[in-house]
């Protein structure tokens, strides 16, 4: 994390020494994205009775507004709508296997720092806050599980924040659009659950009560898209 700030910095001073006769510029930037989520947890992580699928799937959509400076350096704000989930493949201590699908649905709010340059692309980075307003749990064999969509706030967070980064390259540059491709992904640094709970909550599970309570930290790798639309004047020596 230090070393991709650093990065970020001296990208932006790059830029800055060639930006003299450039003006601020705000941005507008439709977005969206998709790939896999991953709810870390240290006890779920050694326990034979249960398996990740770590290619669970997550999206994203959503809006960008920022202010666009001098130099290759922006302040973004970002709404979005968001999917998290994850799977889990279950030997419960009766009965036969199954998997367990589980989706948190937010909106997100994020704040971006963002360093540029045209010809080469961004990378950008701050946190995120993820409001949870909806949760699924279903299990394959439609076995009882604690969790459903009217009691879901008992277990789990109303609110969780992330550390979030990416970076990306221009498809299609103009003077008042762009189409852009990257990657981005994030780790929260609050757990998604209520204190002593866990998302499997199953009569079969668990096997044997852990020793001692582990957190659940969502990490997420999305590939994404976004349009953007500039305002204001920009000369003709244009920072992307």
């Amino acid at each position: 994390m230090k070393k991709l700030i650093l990065l970020i910095s001296v990208f932006t001073l790059i830029n800055g020494l060639n930006a003299q006769d450039e003006k601020t510029w705000y941005n507008l930037a439709i977005k969206g994205g998709y790939g896999n989520c991953i709810f870390f947890n240290a006890n779920y992580s050694s326990d034979v009775a249960v398996d990740y699928n770590y290619m669970s799937p997550s999206f994203f959509y959503g809006l960008d507004a920022g202010v666009v400076f001098p130099g290759g350096f922006s302040l973004g704000l970002e709404y979005s709508i968001q999917k998290m989930g994850q799977e889990y493949d279950i030997v419960p201590v009766l009965g036969s296997a199954y998997t367990k699908r589980i989706n948190v649905y937010s909106n997100d709010f994020l704040f971006l720092i963002r360093a540029f340059d045209e010809g080469f692309g961004y990378f950008e980075i701050g946190p995120k806050l993820s409001m949870v307003k909806k949760v699924t749990d279903k299990n394959s064999d439609n076995s009882l599980s604690y969790v459903n969509s009217g009691n879901y706030g008992e277990y789990y967070n109303d609110m969780f924040i992330s550390i979030m980064f990416g970076f990306g390259i221009p498809v299609y540059h103009g003077d008042l659009f762009d189409f852009t491709i990257g990657l981005r992904g994030g780790y929260s640094i609050s757990n998604l659950m209520l204190e002593e709970k866990a998302p499997i909550n199953d009569l079969g599970y668990p096997v044997l009560a852990p020793d001692s309570y582990a957190t659940t930290n969502p990490f997420f790798a999305q590939l994404t898209m976004r349009f953007d639309w500039h305002i204001g004047i920009k000369n003709t020596k244009s920072s992307w």
